[in-house]
């Protein structure tokens, strides 16, 4: 088992490749190196577990999600009826139509039912989505994150049906079943996928560099011991780990920011 007082040692030098533990990794043991690493992968990753339980609260904000896009379906009208058919969408009011969806403590307005608008009609609304008499319109403007240079547009042709307050009440139906799924998945992957994921990808990291640079030394007609190899990118694997991590939490911490529920 390894003692805190050696893993700090280790952990401070493990810091700078010109430390004296790297020019003395052949007489130290392989289990030593293995269960520095073991450790300091754990408790990174309970630290990275903890900020997104405590601080991102990913299970409060699904349920909270959850309620207001539920809350914007139900005030849906229960005299507006949409009816697709052969490609053409026919509405039974003359006005527009517009869901609202609060996500953020901002009002967005989600969707606009217009039949007689063209598609460009999506900016002057400032919509996310924009369904017309002939296509759905996504708006890239509106999304924070876009792949597209262009509005998607999606003809209805291929398309029948009607879009009235019991179709809105499946979707939302719909849509609680996929939320509770995902509250019951996000335990296993936070807790079993990632974790098993990052050792794996560690691992052939650690053993493709070792056998890489045991491959070249041998080129070079030098003689390395190859378990020193692995020790030395067991050890040199604390910097870009900490980094990793530190950024993996950056990154989450502005985007929980910039979405908060």
């Amino acid at each position: 088992m390894l003692k805190v007082k050696p893993f700090l040692g280790s952990f401070v030098q493990s810091l700078w490749y010109k430390s004296r533990l790297y020019h003395t990794l052949h007489k130290i043991p392989l289990s030593f190196s293995l269960s520095y690493i073991i450790v300091l992968n754990t408790i990174a990753y309970m630290v990275f577990s903890i900020f997104v339980l405590f601080y991102v609260q990913p299970f409060r904000r699904l349920s909270t999600f959850n309620k207001r896009v539920n809350t914007a379906i139900e005030a849906f009208p229960r005299d507006l009826s949409i009816q697709i058919h052969n490609g053409r969408a026919n509405a039974n009011i003359d006005q527009p139509y517009l869901m609202w969806l609060n996500v953020t403590n901002n009002p967005l307005l989600f969707f606009v039912v217009d039949i007689k608008a063209s598609p460009e009609r999506i900016h002057d609304y400032n919509s996310l989505t924009l369904l017309t008499a002939r296509s759905l319109v996504i708006n890239k403007e509106v999304l924070t994150f876009s792949l597209y240079k262009h509005d998607i547009e999606i003809p209805l042709k291929g398309y029948s049906g009607t879009i009235d307050l019991p179709f809105m009440l499946s979707v939302e139906n719909t849509l609680t079943a996929y939320f509770k799924l995902a509250s019951l998945i996000f335990p296993f992957l936070l807790f079993v996928f990632i974790p098993f994921s990052l050792i794996v990808y560690e691992t052939l990291i650690v053993i493709g560099a070792s056998c890489l640079l045991y491959i070249l030394y041998a080129l070079a007609k030098k003689t390395r011991n190859f378990t020193a190899i692995v020790q030395f990118f067991l050890h040199a694997s604390t910097v870009p780990l900490i980094v990793g991590y530190s950024l993996i939490l950056l990154a989450i911490w502005f985007c929980s920011t910039l979405f908060a529920l």
